[in-house]
C-alpha cells in the first residue's frame, strides 16, 4: 500500500489538453443512446432519422436485458499524431467500436476481432484523432445479456493515464473497496487452511463439502470487484474468455449446491430430518443440471438465453430453498447443531437482500465472511462434541470388556468349585457338601455381587479369596496352610482393585501346585504398595512350573486365565496393545540344590484409591 502512494505521489502531473482534470481517471466521456431492436446498421444510424432519435445519457438509469443499444461516444479535442486510449467501465458481452475510418473494432463475449489496437491485456482502446467523426465522436453499439448496469462510464486517456493505470492500483478504490475484498479472501484463505487441517484429521465427508463451500464463496465473491474484473480478468481473458462468465454464474451455483451439501451433512439430515433430506436429494440434481446447462451455454452457445433465464430461477430457488431450511430446523432441531445453521444462513439472506438493494457487493461479502465464522465455529463445536462421544463410547467399550473378561474366567474357576462339591457327594460326605455349598454360595453372592462393578475395595476382595481359600481347604482336607500379609502402605478401604483379578493365579497355585505335592504346603499373599503402584506377589511352594502336570503355565504356553489378566490390566491401564507382558511375570522357586521349590507371581496393578488419606 505504501508503494503505490509512493508511485502516485511520484507520478509527474499531465499538462496536455483535456486531461489537468483528473490525472488518474482521464477525460470522462458524454454519450448520447438510442435502443436498436431491429438491427441497425452503421449506415442507418447517420441517418437523420435516427440521429434525432438519441436521447442523453443522464435519461439511461438502467438497461434492459438482450438489448442492444447504440451511442454517440464524444471526447475532448485530440491533438493531432498522438495517441489515446478508450476504456470503458462496464461489462459487454457484445460491442462494436465504430471510427470515421477503418473497419469496425468488435469484441464478441470477450473475443476481440482485431489486437493490434488493444493495449496487454485487452482493456483499452487505442484511438486518434482521425478516428472521430466530424473531429467529436465515435459510435459504440453493444450488447449484454444481464440487466445489472445502472451506470456507465467512458474515458479517455493519454499514455501517462493509462501506464499508471496498468502499473498501478487507484489508491482510492483499493483503500476504500478492494482492501477489503483482498481482506476477505484472506479470511476465507485461512479458515479454509484450517478445515483441510481439520479433514486430514478425522476424514469426515461433511469438511470436504465445507471446503467446496468455502472455495466456491472465496472465489465467487472475490471475482465480483472492479479490481478482478478490470485488471485480473483483462489478463486471462485472451486466453480463456469465459472465465469471467463461469465466476458470475456457474462458481454461483457450486456455492449453492456445496451450502446444500454441508449443511445436510453437517445436521444429519438423513438421520433427523428426513423430509428436508429428500427434498435437497432432488435439490442435488437441479443444482447440478443448472451447472452442466450454463457451462455447456457459456462455452459453445453464449447467445443461447437459455443460461441467463437459469440464472435468475436458481437464484430464486436457491432463496426459497435457504429460507425454508431456517424455518423446518427452526421448528424441528434436534440439538445446538441447528443455531449455528439458523444464524449463519440469516446473515447469508440479509447481506444478500442488502446487496441486491443497495447494488453494493461490500454487504454481501461481510455477511457471507459473519456466516462463515458461524459454520466454522459449528465445526468446531460438533468436533468437541464428536471427541467427548469418542472418548465415552471408548470408555463403554472398555468396561463392557472388562465384564466380558470378567465372564470368561468365572466359568473356569466355577466348574472346578462345583466338581469339587459332587466329588464330596460322591463320596457319601453329605454333611461336608453341605458346608461347601454353603462357602460356595457366599463366593456366588460376591460374584453377583462385583459383576457390574469395574473396581471394588481391597479388603472385600481379600475376604472373597478367604472364602475361596476356604472352599479349597475343605476340598482337600486342609492340607495346605494359607497366609495374607498386607504391608502398612496399603489402606484396605480406600485401595480399589479389579474383582478376581487375584483369583486365577491362587487358584492355579492350589490346584496345580499345592495338590501334587507332598508335605508341608504353603500358600502366601503379598500386598505393597509402591509409588502409583500395588504390587501383588503370591508365592506358593508347590511342585513347580518343571512338574509334568496339567499347570496352567507352561515353557511355551501361557494360561487363558493368566492371559485374559493381562489384558484386563492393560485395559486398566488404558494401553493400547497387549504384546508386551510385564504387568503379570512368573519366577520359578529352586532350592539349594537347583530342584524346583515353588512358584512366584508378581502382579502390578494401577493404583486406584477411592480418596485421598
Amino acid at each position: 500500500m505504501i508503494i503505490t502512494w509512493l508511485l502516485l505521489f511520484l507520478t509527474p502531473p499531465q499538462t496536455s489538453d483535456g486531461f489537468s482534470e483528473d490525472i488518474l481517471r482521464g477525460h470522462r466521456c458524454r454519450f448520447e443512446y438510442i435502443e436498436d431492436s431491429v438491427g441497425i446498421n452503421i449506415d442507418q444510424v447517420q441517418q437523420p432519422e435516427f440521429q434525432d432519435q438519441f436521447l442523453p445519457m443522464d435519461s439511461l438509469k438502467r438497461t434492459k436485458k438482450f438489448q442492444h443499444y447504440w451511442m454517440k461516444i464524444y471526447v475532448p479535442v485530440l491533438e493531432d499524431s498522438t495517441t489515446y486510449y478508450f476504456n470503458h467501465y462496464a461489462w459487454f458481452d457484445e460491442l462494436a467500436l465504430y471510427f470515421a475510418k477503418g473497419p469496425p473494432l468488435t469484441k464478441n463475449w470477450y473475443k476481440p476481432s482485431d489486437t493490434s489496437r488493444f493495449t496487454p491485456g485487452r482493456r483499452y482502446v487505442s484511438l486518434e484523432k482521425d478516428d472521430l467523426f466530424e473531429g467529436g465522436y465515435f459510435y459504440l453499439k453493444w450488447y449484454n445479456s444481464t440487466d445489472r448496469f445502472d451506470r456507465l462510464n467512458f474515458q479517455i486517456l493519454n499514455g501517462k493515464a493509462v501506464y499508471t493505470f496498468i502499473h498501478t492500483i487507484s489508491a482510492d478504490q483499493f483503500v476504500s473497496y478492494d482492501m477489503f475484498n483482498f481482506l476477505y479472501l484472506g479470511a476465507v484463505f485461512i479458515i479454509f487452511l484450517y478445515v483441510l487441517t481439520t479433514y486430514f484429521y478425522n476424514r469426515e465427508p461433511v469438511y470436504l463439502y465445507y471446503l467446496a463451500y468455502l472455495f466456491s464463496a472465496g472465489m465467487y465473491l472475490f471475482s465480483r470487484s472492479n479490481l478482478v474484473l478490470n485488471d485480473i480478468f483483462s489478463l486471462i481473458t485472451p486466453y480463456i474468455p469465459t472465465v469471467p462468465y463461469h465466476a458470475r454464474y456457474t462458481l454461483q451455483y457450486c456455492m449453492h449446491l456445496s451450502y446444500l451439501w454441508f449443511a445436510m451433512s453437517f445436521l444429519d439430515f438423513k438421520k433427523y430430518y428426513p423430509v428436508f433430506y429428500k427434498i435437497g436429494r432432488y435439490m442435488t440434481y437441479f443444482f447440478l443440471l443448472c451447472i452442466g446447462i450454463t457451462f455447456v451455454s457459456i462455452e459453445f452457445f453464449p447467445r443461447n438465453k437459455a443460461w441467463i433465464y437459469i440464472y435468475d430461477i436458481e437464484r430464486l430457488v436457491a432463496i426459497v430453498l435457504t429460507i425454508g431450511l431456517q424455518v423446518y430446523v427452526f421448528f424441528n432441531k434436534k440439538d445446538r447443531l441447528a443455531n449455528f445453521i439458523i444464524v449463519g444462513s440469516a446473515f447469508f439472506i440479509v447481506s444478500a437482500l442488502i446487496s441486491i438493494i443497495a447494488l453494493e457487493v461490500f454487504y454481501f461479502r461481510l455477511g457471507v465472511i459473519i456466516e462463515i465464522i458461524t459454520f466454522s465455529l459449528g465445526l468446531a463445536y460438533r468436533l468437541r462434541q464428536s471427541e467427548s462421544a469418542k472418548i465415552s463410547l471408548a470408555k463403554e467399550v472398555e468396561r463392557v470388556k472388562m465384564i466380558a473378561l470378567r465372564t470368561q474366567m468365572k466359568p473356569h474357576f466355577l466348574f472346578n468349585t462345583i466338581n469339587s462339591i459332587r466329588a464330596l457327594i460322591l463320596k457319601g460326605s453329605k454333611e461336608e457338601a453341605y458346608e461347601h455349598l454353603a462357602v460356595f454360595s457366599k463366593l456366588i453372592r460376591y460374584v453377583l455381587e462385583s459383576s457390574e462393578s469395574e473396581l471394588v475395595p481391597l479388603k472385600q476382595e481379600l475376604k472373597m479369596l478367604d472364602i475361596y481359600v476356604e472352599m479349597e481347604k475343605r476340598r482337600l482336607s486342609n492340607d495346605f496352610n494359607y497366609k495374607q500379609i498386607i504391608e502398612p502402605s496399603v489402606n484396605e478401604d480406600t485401595t480399589l482393585i479389579p474383582p478376581l483379578i487375584l483369583q486365577p493365579f491362587i487358584e492355579n497355585s492350589i490346584i496345580h501346585g499345592l495338590s501334587s505335592k507332598e508335605g508341608q504346603k504353603n500358600l502366601e499373599v503379598q500386598l505393597t504398595r509402591v509409588d502409583h503402584q500395588l504390587k501383588c506377589i503370591i508365592t506358593d511352594n508347590g511342585v513347580g512350573r518343571s512338574f509334568k502336570s496339567s499347570r496352567l503355565e507352561s515353557v511355551d504356553k501361557k494360561s487363558m486365565a493368566i492371559d485374559l489378566t493381562e489384558k484386563r490390566i492393560a485395559l486398566l491401564m488404558q494401553e493400547k496393545t497387549f504384546s508386551k507382558r510385564n504387568h503379570v511375570q512368573i519366577r520359578d522357586i529352586r532350592d539349594e540344590e537347583g530342584q524346583s521349590a515353588g512358584t512366584e507371581v508378581k502382579v502390578t496393578l494401577p493404583l486406584i484409591l477411592s480418596h485421598e488419606t
